[in-house]
């Protein structure tokens, strides 16, 4: 589960955010959106957005996410 806090805006494609208990939104080109810490993000299709997180918690997230996908595309 992610600890940070997300705004931002969908530019293209759609993407699923999960969290505890079973709830789950979809976000798609267009839309705003906010998720509150404690939430799990699925691409299902190819998505482009712009997210605006706070560094302290967003820094550490996004280096967790690149070493998870160095890991699984490994050259």
């Amino acid at each position: 589960m992610c600890s940070a806090t997300h705004w931002g805006y969908v530019i293209d494609g759609a993407l699923r955010v999960k969290y505890p208990g079973g709830k789950e939104d979809i976000v798609s080109a267009g839309e705003v959106f906010y998720w509150p810490a404690s939430h799990t993000g699925i691409v299902d299709k190819n998505v482009k957005f712009v997210d605006i997180s706070p560094d302290g918690k967003f820094i550490p997230v996004m280096d967790h996410l690149a070493k998870k996908m160095a890991a699984a595309n490994p050259k």
